[in-house]
């Protein structure tokens, strides 16, 4: 099985366990893909991504 496919699978079985599980699979981005923010087009992609998600779950305005 290749990498990328056990990820997919991961994810899957984390919702249907219930858990809100969200994969993003960055071209060509390491586990230290977050310290690229700023430097690698896809790094900003990964970055702008997570305050977004963040900004929508867990983020309320007062």
């Amino acid at each position: 099985m290749l990498i990328g496919q056990t990820r997919h699978l991961y994810a899957e079985h984390l919702q249907a366990a219930g858990v809100n599980a969200l994969l993003y699979c960055g071209q060509g981005l390491s586990h230290v893909c977050l310290w690229a923010q700023s430097e690698v087009e896809e790094g900003d992609r990964l970055y702008n991504g997570l305050l977004a998600y963040l900004a929508s779950e867990l983020l309320t305005q007062v």
